[in-house]
């Protein structure tokens, strides 16, 4: 396990960077003081940040949302939408606080990759993602949110595997992660060989899933998944 947080950690941030933020958590990363004497266990500490990480998140989606309303509105727009980078990148920092704590803590190496994804660092992402999936191969969400990550990145076949594995594993996170493929094909403009092909892909796989979603049993011999 310890290679395994030398890989992430060595591919996200340097591990002076890490005890850095550590050192600076109580003031940086918006916890609750601690009264004094109070020491708490590594374990603690681990979930208190990544607590605090998910308050992060819920207030950055807040934003964005207000960011959208206000399209209209192009310098108050750029106010939510800084504000929406200030809240993912204390997301960020809370998690890899966790993980020091924790290094097998999946649930936050998912989080720490959403939060990477949300500030446009897709390789960061992957690469927590993968951690994750290392330590729980089934967990759903952090399937969902890399296959995300891999359609940013153009790398469509892995994408495919991760929405194929949810299929079977998640069909609800299938559906989002095929929802997300649905806004990919209203924003792409590329016209490459590659993404007509993909987006070709996609609307196969949206057919099929509609048409077995009153079945769920018969997923399992459907030869065209």
């Amino acid at each position: 396990m310890r290679v395994l947080m030398s890989v992430l950690l060595g591919g996200l941030v340097t591990l002076s960077v890490v005890s850095a933020l550590a050192a600076g958590s109580s003031g940086s990363s918006g916890g609750a003081p601690v009264s004094p004497g109070v020491q708490l266990t590594p374990e603690q500490l681990a979930h208190k940040h990544y607590n605090l990480g998910l308050k992060y998140k819920k207030k950055a989606r807040k934003y964005e949302e207000k960011a959208l309303a206000a399209a209209d509105k192009p310098k108050k727009q750029q106010k939510y939408l800084k504000r929406v980078t200030t809240q993912y990148e204390r997301m960020v920092k809370n998690q890899i606080i966790a993980l020091q704590n924790n290094n097998e803590f999946y649930q936050a190496m998912s989080e720490l990759g959403y939060g990477y994804r949300k500030l446009g660092e897709f390789k960061k992402s992957i690469r927590a993602y993968n951690a994750a999936l290392s330590i729980k191969s089934d967990y759903g969400e952090a399937l969902e949110y890399r296959g995300e990550a891999f359609l940013a990145e153009g790398d469509f076949e892995a994408s495919k595997r991760d929405y194929l594995s949810l299929v079977r594993l998640n069909p609800e996170l299938a559906a989002m992660l095929m929802a997300a493929y649905t806004r990919w094909i209203a924003d792409d403009k590329s016209g490459a060989p590659e993404a007509k092909e993909f987006k070709s892909w996609i609307k196969q796989r949206d057919s099929l899933a509609q048409a077995l979603s009153s079945n769920p049993g018969s997923l399992n011999n459907a030869s065209e998944w």
